[in-house]
Parts: C-alpha cells; sequence; structure tokens
C-alpha cells in the first residue's frame, strides 16, 4: 500500500509540474529523451544539451555563438591577448626551431633563451621529429606545469632549461618599425583589437616618435575586428572631435563620441590599409577616420561585418553566449553590414582601391601573421643576422598597397596605372 501511494504521488506530482514548464522546454525535453535513448551511438544528456545550445546560437546568424566552459575560457584569453605558454616567437630553419625572440618579461626570457638558440629536444622528444603544429601545442600548457627544453645556442654550446609555463601577452600590435630611406615614416601593424591593443598602440606610438615619427601607415589589413571599446579607444587617440561610430540595436541607440583630451596623436599625417579581411573592429576604426576626413583609406574592400555581439556570461555554468544585439553605424551614417542589401558583398570601400594578385597577397598575409621582435630583442637580432649572413626577421613587403600608402604621405600621387591595378 505505501509503495502504490508513493507512486501515485509521484505521478501526480509529475502531472501538476508540467504544466509549468513552457511548451519548447517540454519538447526539448521529449526530442532529448528519444535522442538519447535510441540513437546508435552512446551520447548522454549533458552532451545533448551542449550540442544543442551550440546549434541554437549558430543558427542566428554568422555571427552568433554559445561557448562552453573550455571555449569560454579560450575565448576570455584571446580577447585579453594572453595565452599561458612560455612566450617565444619561433622561426623554422634549415629543419631547425630556432628562437627570433622572446616576449617581454615571458618564462622564455626570464629562462634566459636568446634570439638563434635551437629547441633541440622538448621533454625529450627531437624537435626535428615534430609537426610545426605539435610543436607549437607542446610548448603551451597549463598554467605552472613544467616544459623541459635542450637548448642549442648559436656558438654550439648546450644547455637544459625547466622552463615554468604561465601567462603570457599575446600581442596584438605585431609590427612597428620606421621605413629606411624615409624622412621619418612610420609603420604599424594591429592583427586584432584585443583589450590590451590601446596600451600597445600608445607604446608604439612613443617608440616611433622618439624614432623621429613625422607620418604613420597604419596596417589594419587581415584584422578581422575583437572589441568594439578598443577599437574605438585607438579612433579617440587619433581624432579630436565628433561621433565616432553609432549603434542601434532592439532596445536603444547608443553614440560614441571622440573625446578631445585623448587625441594625443590627431596630427600625426596617417595613411590606412584595409582589405578583405578586415572587419568589424578595423572597419569601426576605419570607417571614422574615413568620414572625419582624418586618413586615407587604401587597397581593397572590407568585409563588411557591421553588427554588434554582446557577450552573456553565465557564470553557475562557466558557460558563454555571444548573441548579434545591434548594427554599427559611421560617423555618416554608413552601415556597412554585408549582409544590409541583396548581392553586397563589401563594406566600406577604400579612397584609393588597389588590388593584389594571389602571390603577393600570400605574401602579405603571411607578414602581418608573423611577429615583429620588439626593441630591446633587436640589436641581438641584427648581430645574428650579420654572423651568419642571413635575414631572419620579415620585412614590410614593398607591394603596390605599401607603395601607394608611401607615396601619398610623401606628397606624392599613385599614378592612374597603379590605383587600377587588379
Amino acid at each position: 500500500m505505501g509503495i502504490t501511494s508513493g507512486v501515485l504521488f509521484a505521478l501526480i506530482y509529475q502531472r501538476m509540474q508540467e504544466p509549468q514548464m513552457e511548451p519548447d522546454l517540454r519538447q526539448y525535453a521529449d526530442v532529448r529523451n528519444f535522442v538519447r535513448g535510441n540513437f546508435v551511438q552512446p551520447i548522454d544528456g549533458p552532451d545533448i544539451l551542449d550540442r544543442s545550445l551550440h546549434g541554437m546560437a549558430r543558427s542566428l546568424d554568422p555571427y552568433s555563438r554559445f561557448y562552453n566552459a573550455e571555449e569560454s575560457a579560450r575565448l576570455e584569453n584571446e580577447t585579453a591577448g594572453n595565452y599561458y605558454g612560455i612566450g617565444i616567437a619561433m622561426r623554422r630553419m634549415e629543419g631547425k626551431q630556432r628562437v627570433l625572440f622572446c616576449m617581454p618579461s615571458s618564462p622564455a626570457e626570464l629562462a634566459g633563451l636568446l634570439p638563434g638558440d635551437e629547441l633541440v629536444r622538448i621533454d625529450g622528444d627531437v624537435v626535428a621529429d615534430l609537426s610545426s603544429s605539435d610543436f607549437g601545442k607542446r610548448l603551451r600548457g597549463t598554467q605552472g606545469s613544467q616544459v623541459a627544453l635542450q637548448i642549442k645556442r648559436l656558438d654550439g654550446t648546450e644547455f637544459d632549461a625547466n622552463v615554468e609555463r604561465g601567462l603570457v601577452a599575446d600581442p596584438s600590435i605585431r609590427h612597428i618599425e620606421m621605413i629606411p630611406d624615409t624622412p621619418g615614416i612610420a609603420y604599424l601593424s594591429i592583427k586584432t583589437f584585443s583589450r590590451r591593443t590601446a596600451l600597445e598602440f600608445d607604446a608604439a606610438m612613443d617608440d616611433l616618435a622618439e624614432q623621429g615619427m613625422n607620418g604613420l601607415i597604419l596596417d589594419l589589413r587581415g584584422n578581422l575586428g575583437g572589441v568594439m571599446e578598443t577599437a574605438l579607444s585607438v579612433s579617440r587617440r587619433l581624432i579630436p572631435e565628433g561621433l565616432l561610430l553609432r549603434t542601434e540595436g532592439k532596445h536603444e541607440v547608443e553614440s560614441h563620441e571622440a573625446r578631445s583630451a585623448e587625441a594625443i596623436w590627431k596630427d600625426i599625417p596617417l595613411v590606412v590599409l584595409v582589405d578583405g579581411n578586415s572587419a568589424s573592429a578595423s572597419e569601426i576604426l576605419a570607417g571614422a577616420l574615413q568620414d572625419h576626413r582624418r586618413a586615407a583609406i587604401v587597397g581593397s574592400p572590407t568585409y563588411g561585418k557591421g553588427m554588434v555581439q554582446t557577450i552573456r556570461r553565465f557564470p553557475k555554468y562557466g558557460t558563454k553566449v555571444k548573441v548579434t544585439t545591434a548594427y554599427y553605424y559611421t560617423p555618416s551614417g554608413r552601415l556597412f553590414e554585408r549582409s544590409s542589401e541583396e548581392g553586397r558583398e563589401y563594406g566600406l570601400v577604400p579612397d584609393v582601391v588597389i588590388g593584389l594578385d594571389r602571390d603577393v597577397q600570400r605574401t602579405v598575409d603571411t607578414y602581418l601573421d608573423s611577429y615583429g621582435a620588439p626593441t630591446a630583442a633587436r640589436a641581438e637580432i641584427r648581430a645574428w643576422e650579420q654572423q651568419d649572413g642571413i635575414t631572419v626577421m620579415p620585412r614590410v613587403p614593398q607591394e603596390a598597397q605599401f607603395s601607394v600608402a608611401l607615396d601619398l604621405l610623401l606628397g606624392r600621387h599613385p599614378s592612374i596605372a597603379r590605383t587600377a591595378t587588379k
């Protein structure tokens, strides 16, 4: 009798609770139970939920995403501009993995690694036997873990080092240099907009100013975007007044203005390079500079991602959801979202449109993906280059888009043939 009463009570309680569940959740539960009970391969409830949440967000538009706990941690590091590892930039030369330089204050720098050092073994395994992807993965890992390295110096001496992995700043500004044989023309590339980029920009500009900068080529090619507020911070360094960006969402319209006190570099002559992989935050910066006539924009039409994504954190689960919540508009009211018009395949149109052939574009992309050495390491790298008679660090490709930007800063107008190049 007691057991029967207990079962009856459970059924009544279940019936009482079911109407309180929203219909879509009831349907999800029914489908989940069917999949869990009948799918040919083993699958549990958490796995089904994870797949469902990924699919729900991804189905909204190309930009909305769900991030589980592992993906959320990776996203946090990317937007913060950090990763866990030892902090070295490497280059494979004649089958050997050599240190180009160490990131400032990184575990590798603290362990005494120098430009030109060859990594012979990692945790006892011969580096020459590892693929490039395996090599990179072996150097990264959890904070506080150690990696055992066997290292060979340029003079042939060898030593072992146990390096403790730590949080390393991954620079978003990859290349900073003065262009040789010019009257103070500088070059700076921004690979992405992390939360560190504005501070990196300030340090880079101060460094270039000390070297006599009189004009700047700002390269945003291949920059897929990042943190909107960071792009606005860089815009405020360059534009002294007026509207920088307007966003319009379901619930509100926001205007983002320049701040005269932050416009440290408002007078520096400026040309910006863009291409079809310049998107989102990089289009915000380029669009503001173009509308304010603060810079000439050179290159090919940009990607056209003019939508704002808002990230909501769910600390209880360690997850995040990124959902499109608004559109971007440039100061003049241009919407550069490519999906805003039927048949539109681009975002912003440069002032000087010039294309590159496939081989040249590949050379530019490879350069922009690489890391330029910090100022402190350049003397050692130059000494290495002179000792071995080689060129170790990549130089800015002197291709058509770069040449046009340089022409403009030097007061020379690009030729019709050059701007018509496809």
